[in-house]
C-alpha cells in the first residue's frame, strides 16, 4: 500500500509543480504509510485526524514552496485523490477542498470557495466592490493608494504563478474599482483586495487542526499581513485592531476576493464543426447494405476548405482514437488506447497531416478525451487501473463505464479514479496527442461525471475470510478497488462541489497542466444533469444539451442523455417560457460571463429534422443567436434527418423516467390551475398538490430514520427527496459536533466529526441540484389520504438526543446498511438494480458505429426520411433540402454582428398572454445592440397560432443592463432595423425616437408562425433634435394618459422630470419649451394644462415606481418627488420672469394636487368583520391613507353577526343616520346606513339582515347570491349619493362590490360618477369561488332581470354554460385593477381563466401588504423581549423542556393554520430526515390548530403527535390547541417556515421579519406574494431575508432548509442575515405610500406631503434662477399667535392656493437674527418665505381650520374684506 502512494515520488508526474528526481525521504515514506492506515479505518475520528495532518503538511509545503519538497507534495496529492472516494463523508469533503488548495498554490480556498468569473486572454476585466455606507449622502471614500488588489496567476510559460499588485481607485458612489491589465495566458487568476501594506495571502488557520466549519471565521474577517507580521494598527495576525475605522474590516472576507477563470484567446467567439470521422466519405452498397467505404482522416482533409468557409474556428474530430483492432464495428467512443489514433481511419500519419492543415487554415483541431476504455482489447497500461463490482450473483466483474447516474456503457470499462496514476495517465495521453500530432483541444466525454468515482463496496472490502483474516488489503480499501454499481461518489456527490461550488480538482489539474504547456488549448466537456456551473468554474467549456432538449420537448420529443428519442406526453412538454426561465436562472447559477457551447443535435442523436420538425429553422436561429459557442454536427446543414449510426427514435408516446423535463427543475412559481383541474380547497386535501409530489406520502418509508441495532444512525431511507446525509458541517455553532457513527457503509452517511478545510462554509449562490428523475416518473398519480393516515403507525426513530450514546459507541453497522440508498447535498444516487439505469449493451453501442446494415434498413431510413420531409411541409416553405441556406445566412449574421458573437444577453419580457409562444432576448456589446424574438408555434399547435402573433417587447431590463457607453447616448436618435431582411428603412414607424424612448416604449412587432425577427438598434441616420421634439409633442397629445406610466417614454416628459431633478431654471426651461410646443400644435390652454399636468404627475411618480414597483431607476438623475415639483411651480407662480410661465404655473398649481375623497368598498373590515387577510389589509390601508392627509371613506356591510357571532358590535361612535332604497331588479329593498369615524377614516355600514347575515355566509341559492352582490355594489353607490359624497376614486375589493363600476358607467346614476375613477383590488382570485360566480339553472337565463347590466359584462359567450361572473364586470368596467403582490399579478396575467380581461388594463398595479411595525415592536416590549437570544431561551424552556438555553441548536418554527394551502405536510415529512442530518441538533415547532374534520389537517395532526412522541427534544406541536405565542415564537425562532402551496400576498413572513432587535429569516415557497417579499440570502451583496424553494416538493423544501442550516453554522453570517432581514420588513405606511401614488396616478394628480413640501419650499425660495424675476426678493410671512396647523393664502398668486407655514430660523430678509448663548439661531413657530416681485399683496391666515388676521401685521380693507398687507418695494 505504501508503495502505491510513493511509487511516483521519483518521477514527480502529476504534481502541482515540477518535482525533483530525488528519492523520497524516510520521513516521507513513514508519513505516507501513516496516512494510508488512517484513511482505511472505519473510525471516522481517526480518518478526520489523518486529514488534519494532511492539511498541515500541505500548508507547510506551501509556506516552504513546492519546489523544496516535491516528494511530500506528490504524496499529499496521491493521498487526497484517494480520499475523494473515502468511506467517510467528512474525508471526501475535505479532499475536495484540499485538492483545490493544493493546485491553487495558496490557501485562499481553505475556508470558502472563491467566486468565479470567466474571461479570456486579451480581455481586461474590471473588479468592482461596494463599501459599507454609514451615511449615503457622504459615501465612504478611501485615501488614494491605501488599498491594493493582489492578483495571483500565471505570467510566463513554464513558471509558477506569482502575486502582482494593482492600484485600486475609489468611486464617487462609495466603492472600489480596479481595471486589470489584459490577461496574458489562460489559467486561474485569484484576486484579493487588501491594505497596501499587506502582502501575499497567508491563512490565519491553525495548521495543527482542521478548521471547524461551525466556528469558521466567515464574517468581517480582516486581511492578514505579510507573512503574518503585524503592522501599524494591526493585531499580530495582520488584522486591524479593535475599534479601527477601517472600512475593509466591516466587509466579509469572501467579498474581498474572487477568481477569474481565463480561457484561451478567442474562445468566446469560436464556432466548432463536429466531424464524426467515420461518416465523412462513408458509403454503402444500395443492394446489400454493406459498408463499402469507411470515413477516414484523408476524407476529412478534403472537407476543410468548406468548413473554413462556413465560419468554423475549430474542428472536433469525433471518434479519432484507437479502437479494438479486431472489432470493425466497434463504436467510436470504445477507446482501446486513448493516446493513439485509429488505424482504421488512417492512423497517426494521416491524422498528423489533417491536424497540420487544420492549424494552417487557422482552426483548432479537437479530439475526444474519454474517461473510460474499451472493456475488451484495451491496452495493457490500463490493466492495473480497473475497478471491480459485484454482479447480481455476487461475482466480481469489471465495472462498466458509467455516468454514475442513469447510463452504463457495457462495452466499456471504468477506471479507478481514486488513483493518481489514472489522473496522470489521461493527462499524459492528451499531452502526447498535443505534442506528437498538434492537437489543440479536447472534448471530454462524460465531463459532468469526471472523475467517475463510485461508492466503495464496504461490505465486500471489509469482508473477512473464514480464518478471520481480512480478504482485501488496506491498499484495496484505500483505492476502493471494489465499488457499488453505478453509485456516484467523490466530487460530484459532495456538498463542497454541489453546494459550496468548489471547482472540480480533476478538471482544474487537467486544464492547469494543458494551459501551462499549450496556452491556446481548448477544453470542451459534455454536460448533463445541470452541472454547467461546476464545469465552468473548473476551466471547462460545457458542451450543453439544454437548449436542444428544451426545443425537442416543445416539439413533443424527448431528447435523452444517450441520444435516443421518444414522443413526449403533452403534460411534460416545455414552452417558450422554459427558455426564458432557463436564461434568467443562469444569471444566478452560472459564473459571470460564463462560456458555454451548444448545438442542435449530437453525434448520437438524429439530426434536427427528426427532433424538431418545422422548428429546425428555429433551432438554427437559437444556435447562432444565443450566447454560446455553436457546435455544428457534420451533415446537419444538408437537411438530413436520420442516419445509420444514431440512437433509436421511438415514435410512440411514453411516460418515461428518462425524459428530460426542464419545466420541473427551473425556478418558477406554480401556475394557477384552471377550473376543472385539481382543486385547492381544504376539503380537497392533498389533491391540490401537483401530480409530481410523491414526497407527500407520510408513510413509513418517508418518515423513519432507523438505527442499527448498535445504536448507530443509518442513512434516511431512499426517496425521491434526494436528501443529503450528515455533512461535515453538521456540528453546528456553539456546541460540540454530534458524535459520528463508527462506520457507515453507504456513500453519504458517515461519521462526521468536524469538517476539514472549511468544507460547507462556501458562499452558496443557488442550489444546482440535478434532475429528479423519480419525481418525473409520477405521471398523473396523486398522493392519497391513505398515505397520510399511515403516519400515525410509523415506527419510532432513535435519532435524537437519546441516540447519542449509541453513535458514540462506534459499533459497526450490519452489512445491510451498505445497501441504504442515500443522497448527498441534493444529488440523487441510483443503485445498480434501479430501473432508472439504462445499461447500454454492446450491441446497442454498435448502433452508433458506421457499419454494414441490411438493404432493407437503408430503404427504411430513406422512406422514413422522405416521410418526415413531406410531413414538415416543403410546400409551405419548410423544405429540409433547402435548410443549408438558412445555416449559411445565420452564420454570416453571427460573423457580421459582434453582439451575436461577444455580447452579453438579457431576456426580454413579452406579454404574459404570449410568453408560452414567444421567446425574446437581446445581445449587446459596448457598441451594438441586437434584439431577437422567436415565435415557436404555428397552426399545427392549434388554430389560434395559424396567423402568427403580435407581440410587445419590454426592453426596460435591457436598459438596466446596458453599459455606460449607451447610457451616455440616451438622447441620441435611435431606431430598430430589420437585420434578417437587410432593410435600411427604420423598423419603428411612429417617428423619431431617442434611445431612451425606444427602451421604455414597448417595441411592437408581428411574428409569423415559426419565425424569428432580428432587429439591430442603432443610430437613426435621418432627423434632427428639433424634428424629434415636435414629434414627441404630437405623440403626447395623441396618447391617452393611461398609456404613459414612465416619463422616459416621451422626451417631453423626461425633460420635465430631469429639469425638476436638476434646478428651478432647468425645470422652468423644460416646462416653457413644452408649453410652446403644445401651443404650436394648436392646443387650447385647457388642453395644454391637461397634457402638462400629465407630465408633472408622471415625473412625480417615477420615484414611487422605482421604489414600489421595481421600475428601472434612472442612471443619470434622481427622480424628483412631488413636493419638489410643486415647490418649483409655487415659485414660478409668484415670480416667474416670463408672464406666460407664471400664468401656466398658477393654472397647474391649482389642479396638480387636487384629489378628492377615496372610497373603499370592502366585504370585511378590521375589528368588525375580518375573516382573513382582506379585512386586515383594507383596515390598515384606510387608516394609513388617512394619516397621509387624504380623505378616506370605507363602505362595508353591517352583518347581523360578526366573526364572534355577536350582534350590535359597531360601538358607540357609529350610529344609524338614514335608510336608502336599493333596486334589486325583482324588487326594491330598504337598507340602513350607519356612519361614524375612527382613526381619521369615515365609516359607512350598509345593513340588510336577510342578504347580509354574516360575512361570506351562504345566501341560499344562486339568485340570492347575485342579489347580495347587486345589493352591496349598487347600495354603496346609492349611499354616496344619499350622503352627498362624490368620490375621486372608488376601490372595490374582491367580488362582493365588483359590479359597482358597471352600474356607475351604465347610466344607473346619471352623471354623478362621471368624474370618478374606479379601481378593482384583487386579494385572491384563486378559483371560481373567489370570482363570485353565479350558476343559473337553464330556465333562469342569465338573471338579467336581477343585474340589468349588458349581458357581455357578466357572461362570457364562449363558455360552455351560462355563468354570471361579477368579477368579469369589474375587470371590464373599472379603469384599472391591482392586487396585493407584483408576482401574483404576473401569475394572474399568465395563467388565470380571466387573463384576457385582465390584460385589457394598461397598467395594473400591485404592492405587497405591510404590517404595523411599531405596534409589533411595542407588543414585544410588553412581553419584556429585548433580544432574539432572550426570546429563543423562552421558547426552548417553554416548549422543549430545557433548563437553560442552547443557542447552538437551530430553531425552526411554523405558526398558522394547518390547512393544505399552508403546506404543513412539507415540514412534517422533513422532520426525521433533518434530525438525522443534524445528528439531533435541531428543533422544529409547529404552532397552530388542526381541524379534525378536514382529512388533511387530521392526517397532519396524527403525524405531529407521532413526531412529538418520538422526538420530544426536537419537535413540538399541539394540533388540538389554539396557538397564542406567535409573537414570542417569531422573535425566538432562528428561521420561520412559510411553505404555502399558494399565497397571493401573505403577512406571516413580514411578521417574522420584525423581531427583537433583528428579524427572523424564513424558508418560503416561491409563489405569489412570497416571491415579492422573501429574497434568497446572498452573502456577496449582504442582502436577503430567507431561503426560497421553487418546486413544491420535499427535495426542494429540504434543500432550502439545508441552505439555512449552512448559514446558521456561521455565526457572523447568520447575524448579518438577521440584521438584513429586519430591514426588509414592510410597514403598512410603506404600502399606503405606494397605493396613494397609484391613486394619484389614476387621477393624474401629484401627491404632496405637507411637511416635506414646507421644507422644499424653504430650500427653493433661496435658489437663484434665471427663470425668476430679478427684481423679486425673499420676504417672510409670520404667524406669531397660538396655533398648530397654519396656512396662508394671498393675492401674490391670485389667491390660488394655501401656503403652509413651517418652523424655521429667523430668515435673512433684512432683519438681523439675534444670536443666543449657545450660538444657535432662534426658531420661529410659523413662518413662510416667499420670493415676490415689487408690489402690494393682501393675504389672510387659516389657523387650525379657521380664517383670521395677524394682529401684529398691517391690514387693508373693511369688514369681511379686511386682509393683512405686505408691501414689497
Amino acid at each position: 500500500m505504501m508503495s502505491a502512494l510513493v511509487s511516483r515520488l521519483g518521477s514527480g508526474g502529476g504534481s502541482p509543480a515540477p518535482a525533483g528526481q530525488a528519492k523520497p525521504s524516510a520521513a516521507t515514506r513513514k508519513r505516507a504509510e501513516k496516512w494510508a492506515q488512517g484513511l482505511t479505518t472505519r473510525d471516522a475520528a481517526v480518518a478526520t485526524e489523518t486529514m488534519a495532518d494532511v492539511q498541515a503538511a500541505l500548508l507547510d509545503a506551501q509556506a516552504a514552496s513546492y519546489a523544496s519538497c516535491p516528494d511530500v507534495v506528490t504524496v499529499i496529492e496521491a493521498t487526497l485523490i484517494a480520499a475523494l472516494g473515502n468511506l467517510h463523508a467528512s474525508v471526501r469533503e475535505a479532499a475536495v477542498v484540499l485538492l483545490n488548495v493544493l493546485y491553487d498554490g495558496h490557501a485562499m480556498q481553505l475556508e470558502n470557495a472563491l467566486t468565479p468569473a470567466v474571461s479570456s486572454v486579451g480581455e481586461a476585466p474590471v473588479v468592482r466592490l461596494s463599501l459599507p455606507q454609514t451615511d449615503p449622502t457622504h459615501p465612504t471614500v478611501l485615501p488614494q493608494g491605501s488599498v491594493t488588489l493582489r492578483l495571483f496567476g500565471p505570467v510566463d510559460a513554464g513558471r509558477p504563478p506569482r502575486w502582482t499588485t494593482h492600484a485600486v481607485t475609489s468611486t464617487a458612489g462609495g466603492g472600489l474599482r480596479v481595471r486589470l491589465p489584459p490577461f496574458p495566458r489562460p489559467g486561474y487568476y485569484d484576486w484579493l483586495v487588501a491594505h497596501a501594506e499587506d502582502g501575499d495571502f497567508k491563512p490565519d488557520t491553525d495548521r495543527s487542526a482542521p478548521p471547524d466549519p461551525s466556528v469558521a471565521s466567515t464574517g468581517a474577517a480582516p486581511v492578514p499581513a505579510v507573512n503574518g507580521e503585524g503592522g501599524s494598527g494591526t493585531a499580530d495576525n495582520g488584522a486591524p485592531v479593535s475599534g479601527s475605522a477601517d472600512p475593509l474590516s466591516n466587509i466579509d472576507r469572501r467579498r474581498l476576493c474572487g477568481r477569474f477563470v481565463v480561457q484561451p484567446a478567442g474562445t468566446r467567439e469560436s464556432l466548432v464543426a463536429e466531424v464524426p470521422v467515420d461518416q465523412v466519405g462513408a458509403s454503402w452498397n444500395a443492394g446489400t447494405g454493406q459498408l463499402e467505404t469507411r470515413g477516414s482522416f484523408a476524407a476529412v482533409l478534403e472537407t476543410l476548405p468548406e468548413l473554413k468557409m462556413s465560419g468554423a474556428t475549430a474542428v472536433y474530430l469525433m471518434g479519432a482514437l484507437e479502437r479494438p483492432i479486431d472489432e470493425p464495428d466497434a463504436p467510436p467512443m470504445a477507446a482501446a488506447d486513448r493516446g493513439v489514433l485509429a488505424k482504421v481511419l488512417g492512423g497517426g500519419k494521416d491524422f498528423a497531416s489533417l491536424t497540420s492543415e487544420i492549424r494552417r487554415l487557422g482552426m483548432v483541431p479537437i479530439v475526444d478525451a474519454i474517461e473510460r476504455v474499451s472493456r475488451r482489447r484495451a491496452h495493457r497500461k490500463y490493466t492495473s487501473l480497473g475497478v471491480m463490482t459485484r454482479d447480481e450473483r455476487g461475482v466480481l466483474v469489471s465495472h462498466p463505464g458509467t455516468d454514475g447516474r442513469v447510463i452504463t456503457w457495457e462495452e466499456s470499462a471504468l477506471l479507478n479514479y481514486r488513483k493518481v496514476e489514472t489522473w496522470a495517465l489521461l493527462i499524459s495521453e492528451v499531452k502526447r496527442l498535443a505534442r506528437d500530432y498538434g492537437v489543440r483541444g479536447i472534448r471530454l466525454d462524460n465531463a459532468q461525471s469526471c472523475p467517475p468515482i463510485m461508492t466503495m463496496d464496504a461490505e465486500e472490502l471489509f469482508r473477512l475470510d473464514p480464518d478471520g483474516v481480512p480478504h482485501y488489503s488496506l491498499s484495496d480499501i484505500l483505492y476502493g478497488t471494489v465499488v457499488l454499481r453505478n453509485e456516484e461518489s467523490g466530487y460530484w456527490a459532495s456538498e463542497a462541489g454541489a453546494d459550496c461550488r468548489y471547482a472540480n480538482p480533476f478538471l482544474v489539474k487537467l486544464t492547469r497542466e494543458l494551459w501551462n504547456e499549450y496556452p491556446t488549448f481548448m477544453v470542451l466537456g459534455e454536460s448533463h444533469f445541470h452541472r454547467e456551473p461546476q464545469l465552468v468554474a473548473s476551466g471547462v467549456v460545457p458542451h450543453s444539451m439544454r437548449v436542444p432538449q428544451i426545443l425537442a420537448s416543445i416539439s413533443g420529443m424527448s431528447l435523452r442523455r444517450d441520444g435516443s428519442v421518444a414522443v413526449l406526453p403533452p403534460h411534460k412538454r416545455s414552452t417558450a417560457n422554459t427558455l426564458a426561465r432557463l436564461y434568467r436562472a443562469d444569471k444566478a447559477d452560472l459564473p459571470r460571463d460564463a462560456i458555454l457551447a451548444s448545438c442542435t443535435c449530437t453525434h448520437a442523436s438524429p439530426y434536427p429534422g427528426a427532433l424538431y420538425r418545422r422548428r429546425s429553422w428555429i433551432a438554427v436561429d437559437l444556435l447562432f443567436f444565443l450566447p454560446h459557442m455553436p457546435v455544428l454536427l457534420w451533415g446537419e446543414d444538408a437537411g438530413r434527418a436520420l442516419r445509420v449510426d444514431m440512437a433509436p427514435v421511438v415514435e410512440v408516446e411514453e411516460d418515461s423516467v428518462y425524459d428530460v423535463n426542464y419545466d420541473a427543475v427551473l425556478p418558477k412559481s406554480p401556475r394557477l390551475r384552471h377550473s376543472g383541474s385539481q382543486p385547492v380547497s381544504p376539503s380537497s386535501g392533498l389533491a391540490s398538490a401537483t401530480h409530481e409530489l410523491s414526497e407527500l406520502s407520510l408513510g413509513e418509508a418517508a418518515m423513519t430514520a432507523s438505527a442499527s441495532n448498535s445504536g448507530g444512525l443509518r442513512a434516511p431511507p431512499y426517496s425521491s427527496s434526494q436528501s443529503a446525509s450528515v455533512s461535515p458541517m453538521d456540528g453546528l455553532a456553539g456546541g460540540a459536533a454530534p458524535s459520528p457513527p463508527a462506520v457507515t457503509t453507504n456513500a453519504t452517511t458517515s461519521g462526521g466529526g468536524r469538517g476539514l478545510g472549511g468544507v460547507g462554509t462556501g458562499m452558496r449562490k443557488r442550489s444546482n441540484s440535478s434532475l429528479n428523475l423519480r419525481s418525473m416518473s409520477m405521471g398523473g398519480r396523486k398522493p392519497s389520504f391513505g398515505n397520510l393516515a399511515a403516519a400515525a403507525n410509523a415506527p419510532p426513530s432513535s435519532a435524537g438526543r437519546d441516540a447519542s450514546a449509541g453513535r458514540a459507541a462506534g459499533v459497526a453497522a450490519p452489512p445491510a446498511a451498505s445497501k441504504a440508498k442515500s443522497l448527498a447535498s441534493g444529488v440523487r444516487r441510483t443503485s445498480s438494480v434501479s430501473t432508472l439505469v439504462r445499461s447500454r449493451t454492446t450491441d446497442e453501442g454498435k448502433r452508433l458505429a458506421v457499419r454494414g446494415v441490411g438493404a432493407s434498413d437503408l430503404m427504411a431510413i430513406a422512406d422514413q426520411e422522405a416521410r418526415l420531409r413531406a410531413e414538415i411541409g416543403p410546400q409551405l416553405g419548410f423544405d429540409l433540402s433547402q435548410i443549408r441556406g438558412h445555416y449559411t445566412h445565420r452564420s454570416l449574421m453571427r460573423q457580421q454582428l459582434p453582439a451575436l458573437r461577444l455580447g452579453k444577453m438579457v431576456v426580454v419580457p413579452v406579454d404574459p398572454s404570449v410568453k408560452e409562444q414567444v421567446f425574446a432576448f437581446a445581445r449587446f456589446t459596448t457598441e451594438q445592440i441586437v434584439v431577437v424574438a422567436l415565435n415557436l408555434k404555428d397552426g399545427r399547435d392549434g388554430e389560434a397560432f395559424e396567423a402568427g402573433v403580435n407581440v410587445d417587447l419590454d426592453l426596460r431590463p435591457l436598459w438596466s443592463a446596458l453599459p455606460e457607453e449607451f447610457i451616455n447616448r440616451r438622447a441620441d436618435l435611435f431606431n430598430a432595423f430589420d437585420v434578417v431582411a437587410g432593410a435600411e428603412e427604420p423598423f419603428v414607424t411612429e417617428g423619431l425616437l431617442t434611445l431612451e424612448e425606444l427602451m421604455f416604449r414597448r417595441l411592437s412587432l408581428h411574428l409569423r408562425p415559426m419565425s424569428s425577427s432580428v432587429l439591430e438598434l442603432r443610430a437613426e441616420p435621418n432627423g434632427s433634435a428639433e424634428e424629434h421634439y415636435a414629434q414627441s409633442i404630437t405623440r403626447l397629445t395623441l396618447e391617452d394618459a393611461g398609456d404613459i406610466k414612465d416619463p422616459r417614454e416621451n422626451t417631453v416628459l423626461s425633460e420635465i422630470a430631469r429639469g425638476a431633478a436638476t434646478s428651478l431654471t432647468a425645470f422652468a426651461t423644460a416646462l416653457d419649451k413644452a408649453r410652446c410646443g403644445l401651443a404650436a400644435e394648436g392646443l387650447e390652454a385647457s388642453e395644454i394644462w391637461r397634457v402638462l399636468q400629465l407630465g408633472l404627475q408622471r415625473a412625480s411618480s417615477l420615484l414611487f415606481s422605482v421604489l414600489y414597483e421595481g421600475t428601472v431607476a434612472p442612471k443619470d438623475f434622481v427622480p424628483p418627488v412631488g413636493e419638489r415639483l410643486v415647490s418649483f411651480l409655487a415659485m414660478l407662480s409668484l415670480s416667474a420672469a416670463n408672464p406666460d410661465t407664471k400664468s401656466l404655473a398658477r393654472s397647474l398649481l391649482a389642479n396638480a394636487t387636487a384629489i378628492g375623497p377615496i372610497v373603499l368598498l370592502t366585504p370585511e373590515l378590521g375589528r368588525f368583520s375580518t375573516a382573513g387577510g382582506l379585512g386586515v389589509m383594507v383596515d390598515d390601508l384606510a387608516k394609513e391613507l388617512a394619516a397621509l392627509g387624504l380623505e378616506v371613506h370605507v363602505i362595508t356591510p353591517y352583518y347581523t353577526l360578526n366573526r364572534k357571532n355577536k350582534t350590535g358590535y359597531l360601538g358607540d361612535g357609529i350610529r344609524w343616520t338614514r335608510n336608502i332604497k336599493v333596486d334589486l331588479g325583482t324588487h326594491v329593498v330598504e337598507v340602513g346606513i350607519f356612519q361614524g369615524k375612527e382613526a381619521g377614516v369615515n365609516l359607512l355600514f350598509l345593513e340588510r339582515g336577510d342578504l347580509l347575515p354574516k360575512v361570506y355566509a351562504d345566501p341560499g341559492g344562486a339568485a340570492k347570491h347575485l342579489q347580495t352582490v347587486v345589493l352591496f355594489s349598487m347600495g354603496a353607490l346609492e349611499a354616496c349619493c344619499a350622503t352627498g359624497l362624490v368620490p375621486s376614486v372608488v376601490i372595490s375589493n374582491d367580488w362582493l362590490p365588483s359590479m359597482a363600476a358597471g352600474y356607475a358607467k351604465n347610466g344607473f346614476f346619471g352623471p354623478y360618477f362621471d368624474n370618478t375613477s374606479f379601481f378593482h383590488l384583487v386579494h385572491n382570485l384563486g378559483d371560481a369561488a373567489y370570482e363570485g360566480r353565479v350558476y343559473p339553472n337553464p330556465h333562469e337565463g342569465d338573471f338579467g332581470v336581477i343585474h340589468r347590466l349588458p349581458r357581455n359584462l357578466l357572461v362570457d359567450p364562449w363558455w360552455s354554460r351560462v355563468v354570471v361572473n361579477p368579477s368579469r364586470c369589474a375587470f371590464m368596467t373599472s379603469d384599472t385593477w391591482g392586487t396585493v403582490s407584483p408576482n401574483y399579478l404576473k401569475e394572474l396575467l399568465a395563467g388565470h381563466p380571466l387573463k384576457n380581461l385582465l390584460a385589457m388594463a394598461k397598467s395594473p398595479f400591485a404592492y405587497p401588504n405591510g404590517i404595523r411595525i411599531k405596534e409589533r415592536e411595542a407588543a414585544l416590549a410588553a412581553l419584556n423581549i429585548k433580544t432574539h437570544a432572550q426570546a429563543k431561551e423562552m421558547v426552548q424552556k417553554k416548549y422543549f423542556g430545557f433548563n437553560m438555553a442552547d443557542h447552538s441548536i437551530p430553531l425552526f418554527a411554523f405558526v398558522g393554520r394547518v390547512t393544505s394551502q399552508k403546506g404543513v405536510h412539507l415540514i412534517l415529512n422533513a422532520v426525521d430526515e433533518l434530525i438525522a442530518h443534524t445528528g439531533g441538533k435541531i428543533q422544529i415547532l409547529v404552532g397552530g390548530p388542526a381541524n379534525e374534520a378536514d382529512p388533511y389537517a387530521a392526517a397532519c395532526a396524527r403525524h405531529m403527535r407521532d413526531l412529538s412522541r418520538r422526538h420530544k427534544w426536537c419537535f413540538w406541536a399541539a394540533p388540538e390547541e389554539f396557538f397564542t405565542d406567535g409573537l414570542l415564537v417569531d422573535a425566538g425562532a432562528d428561521f420561520g417556515f412559510v411553505p404555502s402551496l399558494f399565497e397571493p400576498a401573505g403577512l406571516r413572513q413580514i411578521e417574522s421579519f420584525v423581531g427583537a432587535g433583528d428579524g427572523t429569516p424564513v424558508i418560503a415557497h416561491a409563489v405569489g406574494g412570497l416571491v415579492d417579499t422573501v429574497f434568497e440570502w446572498d452573502l456577496e451583496s449582504g442582502s436577503g431575508n430567507g431561503f426560497l424553494f421553487h418546486e413544491y416538493n420535499h427535495h426542494n423544501f429540504l434543500g432550502a432548509v439545508k441552505r439555512a442550516l449552512r448559514v446558521f453554522s456561521k455565526p457572523d453570517e447568520f447575524t448579518e442575515l438577521r440584521r438584513a432581514t429586519r430591514t426588509t420588513a414592510i410597514d403598512v405606511r410603506d404600502a399606503a405610500w405606494a397605493w396613494s401614488s397609484e391613486f394619484h396616478r389614476l387621477r393624474n394628480s401629484i401627491y404632496v406631503r405637507r411637511p416635506i413640501f414646507r421644507e422644499d419650499l424653504n430650500a427653493v425660495v433661496e435658489e437663484d434662477s434665471e427663470a425668476l424675476d430679478p427684481a423679486a426678493t425673499v420676504h417672510v410671512v409670520r404667524w406669531t399667535a397660538p396655533g398648530e396647523d397654519v396656512v396662508v393664502k394671498g393675492s401674490w398668486d391670485g389667491w390660488a392656493r394655501e401656503w403652509p407655514l413651517t418652523d424655521g430660523p429667523t430668515p435673512i430678509d433684512g432683519e438681523g437674527a439675534e444670536e443666543v448663548v449657545d450660538g444657535s439661531v432662534p426658531v420661529e413657530k410659523h413662518m413662510v418665505r416667499l420670493r415676490l416681485p415689487p408690489g402690494d399683496y393682501e393675504f389672510k391666515f387659516k389657523v387650525d381650520g379657521k380664517w383670521g388676521l395677524a394682529k401684529d401685521l398691517p391690514t387693508r380693507g373693511e369688514g369681511a374684506f379686511t386682509n393683512n398687507l405686505l408691501s414689497v418695494s
